[in-house]
């Protein structure tokens, strides 16, 4: 049975090691379920207290997903039986881990290819390098189901500039690569097919040079430039005129 979160420790320079998390149920967009984030949890408290890990990179084994949120027609089917217990256990470790993404005092870079939506946004919102892709898809899709934008998207959604945070709350809209950067959810736009390179680089840069934080600027930012000319036209921006007459930006 292949497990549907891979954990991977890439070999540095200098003894130093990657935590590479690989979510890896494409079958179902990577839908987060109870194991999934019990294990992301585990994982993370494990190497947040190793000092041979220098960062962390999370990201898929599927070039459609990332991750599209919660399994949730496993939490429906606990609301449904009447166990409660089961889906305040699943919605407590999934904040908690959220929260500890954005608390996490190693660098954190989410790779978010293809779809990121509801709680593939909690994992990538905390990140401290926010990559996007050419197939990136960004939204809060809970609404159109009758759910609340949850995984931090009232602290998350009030930080976007205008009103973005409420549309995207009330519609679900969806946002590309260039959309998210402009709305502050994504910090870069590098070309998918950079991934294998950005990892070989990572690994055989010099963590002893200088903070993680600044290895990781340096070794992304040249893919960053050689991919400016792949980012997707911004719509969101096109059309901000029209949605701040609505009093939506």
């Amino acid at each position: 049975m292949v497990a549907d979160v891979l954990l991977t420790e890439l070999p540095t320079r200098h003894n130093h090691k990657i935590g590479l998390i690989t979510l890896n149920a494409p079958g179902a967009l990577n839908a987060l379920n109870q194991a999934m984030i019990d294990q992301l949890l585990n994982q993370l408290h494990l190497w947040r207290d190793r000092h041979d890990i220098v960062a962390v990179f999370m990201a898929s084994s599927s070039d459609k997903a990332f991750c599209a949120g919660g399994d949730v027609r496993a939490v429906r089917e606990m609301a449904v039986t009447g166990d409660v217990t089961a889906v305040q256990r699943f919605f407590t470790a999934e904040y908690q881990l959220d929260y500890l993404i954005h608390c996490y005092p190693k660098p954190v870079i989410c790779w978010g290819n293809g779809i990121v939506m509801g709680g593939g946004i909690g994992l990538m919102a905390g990140a401290t390098f926010r990559v996007v892709t050419d197939t990136s898809v960004l939204a809060m899709p809970e609404v159109a189901i009758g759910l609340y934008p949850d995984v931090a998207g009232s602290w998350l959604l009030n930080r976007l500039p205008g009103s973005l945070g409420l549309f995207m709350g009330l519609t679900g809209c969806r946002l590309n690569a260039a959309d998210a950067i402009y709305a502050g959810l994504a910090d870069r736009f590098i070309d998918h097919a950079f991934y294998d390179n950005v990892l070989e680089s990572l690994q055989q840069a010099n963590w002893q040079s200088a903070s993680a934080y600044e290895v990781i600027y340096d070794v992304i930012e040249p893919y960053r430039e050689k991919s400016a000319g792949w980012l997707p036209y911004s719509k969101v921006r096109e059309h901000r005129g029209q949605l701040a007459k609505r009093q939506c930006l």
